[in-house]
């Protein structure tokens, strides 16, 4: 709690600072200098607020577009889902159209000349590497040399271990026969 003669000494700083600001003039003055200062703010007011009302119209302008094209975004992405949908339907059908087709040719040519050992190590040769050079092009990234090798490391890696795999299964079949 203070004491006081502190709160003397407080009243009396604050007496100090506002004793000034106490009006000294006349009434008469006083109502000059009101009237004076109500002008100023009616030549403010005349100035500032048609801007405001301009603001506020934009504001509302601009939130109503807004509004609008919120909604035309909403309708539109309705509208590429389906489009995603029958892309994927169709690059699936296309995927799986070409195995079938694949499929067929490769039956037909073990039907009509039938592979020997070293004819299928090389076919799975060639394939791992038109795989490779595939992958070579698909994967050429012109700003660094390493992106490049990465990624046709990445994205070639199951075809050369399929291809070591068939082609030591291969060998092996040719040995085991007499």
């Amino acid at each position: 709690m203070r004491s006081p003669s502190t709160k003397i000494l407080a009243l009396t700083v604050v007496l100090a600072i506002y004793e000034p600001a106490l009006p000294s003039e006349s009434p008469s003055n006083q109502l000059a200098a009101c009237q004076k200062e109500l002008k100023i703010w009616k030549d403010w007011a005349g100035t500032n607020v048609p801007k405001y009302n301009e603001l506020v119209d934009d504001y509302d302008r601009l939130m109503a577009t807004n509004k609008e094209l919120r909604q035309k975004l909403e309708d539109n992405e309705h509208g590429h889902e389906w489009y995603w949908v029958v892309l994927a339907s169709a690059i699936a059908f296309g995927f799986g159209s070409a195995i079938y087709c694949l499929r067929g040719l490769a039956r037909f040519i073990k039907r009509s000349r039938p592979f020997s050992p070293a004819r299928k190590q090389l076919c799975v040769l060639v394939s791992a590497t038109s795989w490779t050079a595939l992958m070579v092009l698909a994967n050429w990234n012109p700003s660094h040399p390493i992106n490049a090798l990465a990624g046709v490391v990445v994205w070639s890696l199951p075809a050369m271990l399929l291809a070591a795999i068939l082609f030591w299964w291969y060998r092996r079949s040719e040995t085991q026969q007499p």
